[in-house]
Formats: structure tokens, sequence, C-alpha cells
């Protein structure tokens, strides 16, 4: 289903680009996913050095992260969440991936193309110091899902 999320995998694929070329010091971007049904059911926690947080100006916010060593089929090695209208009032649009195991071994992925897919909001705050980037629901195929980034290292393009 990779053409599914076409935005949120342009955005994924960034992450090979060092990410120490993005991280500032000090500024973390916590990022968490809860599986709750299915043979992968748990809580997941990004690596906060490893997450990259990007906002372009009027189009979308986005949180990706990558683990280029996970070879267990059971380890999350991708995350995303995108926000497609962040500034628009009502509804947002977007798109939230997981990806478990090694992506060139048949990895686990659940995709969810929010409103298309699922009433299950997307939220978007911003305070002075951060961004939160939140979504709960469920995939097509009724696993439930919630993604949390607290982005306080923002990129700006």
């Amino acid at each position: 289903m990779l053409n599914s999320c076409p935005k949120l995998i342009l955005i994924v694929s960034l992450l090979s680009v060092p990410i120490q070329a993005f991280a500032k010091a000090g500024d973390p971007n916590p990022m968490e996913i809860v599986i709750s049904d299915g043979p992968l059911a748990g809580s997941y926690q990004a690596a906060p050095s490893e997450t990259i947080c990007l906002h372009v100006k009027g189009k979308q916010y986005s949180a990706t992260y990558k683990d280029f060593n996970a070879h267990d089929p059971k380890k999350l090695s991708e995350a995303g969440i995108n926000v497609q209208n962040p500034d628009d009032p009502g509804a947002k649009n977007g798109e939230v991936r997981i990806t478990f195991g090694d992506p060139d071994k048949s990895p686990v992925n659940y995709d969810v193309n929010i409103v298309a897919d699922n009433l299950g909001p997307l939220t978007v705050m911003k305070s002075s110091d951060k961004v939160l980037l939140a979504f709960k629901g469920k995939t097509k195929d009724g696993i439930g899902v919630t993604v949390t980034a607290r982005c306080a290292n923002v990129e700006e393009f």
C-alpha cells in the first residue's frame, strides 16, 4: 500500500538525511505510538533524538521517525504523522504510517488516510514552545492506532 501515503513517504524518506543535521541540542521530539489490537499491540516510544518535526508554512506539519537498524519483525522501524491542512479550521486531513520490522523484508504496515479512511480526529495544537500532533482512530482493518508527537524542535520550510 505504498501509494496510499505518498506525502508521508516523502517525509519519511527525508530521514535518509542524518538526523543530527536537523536536531538542535536540548530540543527533543518525543513520539508515542499505541497499537491497541493484534499481535503487535502495545505502546512504543520513538527515540526523541531520531524524530524530526517539519512545518511547511500554510501546507503541512509532520513528525517522522526511522530506526535504520530495526531488523526484528516486532520492532518499530518507522512512524509518521502528517497533517496536510494545519491552519484550516475544522477537521484536519492527513495520514499516519507505522511500520514494524525490516522495511526490506515483509514489514507490517499500519496506514491510515485521515478523513478518507477514518473519522478519528487528527489534532494540531500549537503553543509558544512546541507543537502537538495527535491521532486516535482505526485502520481499515479495525486496528486501533494512537500517535502522539510533541515537537519542540520544528524545522521550518
